[in-house]
């Protein structure tokens, strides 16, 4: 099997790419400011194809057979790549996934593309119960592509050497960094929402909103520090240079810095909320405790504090040698 090295190049230019990432999503979204921003994080980009498809129909004879083609492009591309892994026998798991992501993009499509046939059996929902509807079909095709994905990892990894190994770990969390960048501008299209979406609001509730949106974006960007410090360590690792160590030492004050001060805007935020709730008028039920970058920058130091001590015990074992 070819290894594809890890390409250590490329990790300066990653933090204006993840930048890209960020601006792109909330340009993306900016659009559909009226529609929760989750819910326009999870339909992207299968909300804006399905409009196009609407969009293109409705032009004429010619409109509606190119909507079509459109429509049957990706379930043919993901079936005949099925075909042709069809007499690899170790792959019948990702054949049976990418028959089932054939089926289920055209569903959901055309479910989107025509949202009243989402709510023709459900007759207690109206117009505005739409955009959060329109997010049932495009979790079933993300169900999907999290099952392909899932089954190609496992028979990969079990099938793989220590150095590919590392390179799906690069690329893994190179794959989560660009997820948290997209979710920074997501929590910034939720802080434009919160801004402009009274005219009532009192200054101690701007100052609130203002306080959760710093805290929020603060610690999605201090996991983004941690994963670029984990990509250059993981790099330096695979290459087994003399800056290894000093890699990982970078990545474990990164994380114990993050986990710090992700700790104390947590307090912040939910002390300022305590102290200010006599003068709210919006509070926010949800308890703001970043447990996913806690628990993320707490393994990021955990496995730097293990690599060091096994790079320690393996110099003293060579002094006993």
């Amino acid at each position: 099997m070819k290894e594809h090295p890890i390409p250590a190049a490329w990790l300066k230019f990653l933090p204006f790419g993840y930048a890209a990432v960020t601006a792109l999503t909330f340009a993306a979204l900016l659009p559909g400011l009226q529609v929760t921003p989750t819910v326009a994080a999870l339909t992207f980009p299968f909300a804006q194809l399905a409009l196009l498809l609407r969009a293109v129909s409705r032009t004429g004879l010619a409109g509606r057979g190119l909507a079509g083609m459109l429509w049957l492009l990706p379930s043919a591309l993901l079936a005949a790549r099925a075909l042709c892994l069809t007499k690899d026998r170790p792959r019948r798991a990702e054949v049976a996934a990418l028959w089932l992501l054939a089926l289920v993009i055209p569903a959901a499509l055309y479910l989107m593309a025509n949202p009243l046939a989402l709510t023709a059996h459900i007759p207690m929902t109206d117009g505005r119960a739409l955009p959060l509807l329109s997010a049932l079909p495009v979790a079933a095709i993300w169900s999907c592509v999290i099952l392909y994905l899932v089954v190609r990892l496992t028979r990969s990894i079990g099938t793989s050497g220590a150095p590919r190994l590392m390179v799906f770990l690069f690329y893994l969390v190179a794959l989560l960094g660009a997820a948290i960048a997209a979710g920074i501008g997501v929590r910034l299209l939720g802080a434009v929402k919160n801004f402009t979406g009274g005219q009532d609001r009192q200054a101690t509730d701007i100052i609130m909103a203002a306080l959760r949106a710093a805290a929020s974006v603060l610690s999605d960007g201090l996991l983004l520090m941690v994963v670029l410090r984990a990509l250059q360590a993981l790099a330096a690792m695979f290459s087994r240079s003399e800056a290894a160590a000093s890699a990982v030492d970078s990545l474990a004050a990164a994380g114990l810095m993050a986990l710090k001060v992700m700790a104390m805007a947590t307090v912040a935020v939910n002390l300022s909320q305590l102290l200010l709730l006599r003068w709210l008028s919006d509070v926010s039920l949800a308890a703001e405790i970043p447990l996913t970058g806690l628990v993320l920058s707490l393994a990021a130091l955990l496995f730097a504090r293990i690599y060091t001590e096994s790079r320690r015990l393996e110099a003293e074992n060579e002094l006993f040698v």
